[in-house]
């Protein structure tokens, strides 16, 4: 399970999606429709070390191929 949070109206809101792959689909479809500095995208149960991607790195991986 992979998550998708982002913020909205002054608070944050989460997304919860079956695979990394989804969620990056979703973070991509938002980016560019809002500030995208508060997109964050990781996993549920999973270590976060290098597994949490936001910023620079998320708009990297939405931009490329594999999504």
């Amino acid at each position: 399970m992979w998550y998708l949070a982002y913020r909205r109206d002054g608070s944050t809101r989460m997304r919860v999606f079956k695979t990394k792959d989804l969620a990056l689909r979703a973070a991509s479809e938002m980016i560019g429709d809002r500030d995208d500095d508060g997109l964050e995208v990781g996993p549920m149960l999973a270590p976060r070390d290098g597994n949490v991607f936001k910023g620079d790195e998320l708009r990297r991986m939405c931009d490329s191929d594999t999504v």
